[in-house]
């Protein structure tokens, strides 16, 4: 009996030195998933703003002429049309 009680525990501390090495290993894959994802988010955030600037500096290329940077005026006119009965 003295012997199967010490062949449990052998069994269970085997299995349980099995399951901590899969358990590090596993957070150890997991830790170096989140790295690479942020990794990948820092280099899109990075495209998208040289895209957008990009798309800005056309912008303003192609409407400069129409587009004010200074303060909004107000403009007001008139338009004078004869009643058609």
């Amino acid at each position: 009996m003295e012997a199967n009680h010490k062949a449990h525990e052998a069994a269970i501390a085997k299995k349980n030195a099995s399951f901590m090495v899969q358990q590090k290993l596993m957070r150890e894959s997991h830790e170096a998933g989140l790295v690479a994802q942020k990794k990948r988010e820092i280099a899109a955030i990075a495209l998208h703003k040289n895209e957008m600037a990009k798309k800005r500096k056309e912008f303003e290329k192609r409407f400069k002429h129409v587009w004010s940077t200074g303060p909004a005026g107000i403009s007001k006119f008139f338009v004078t049309a004869p009643t058609q009965h």
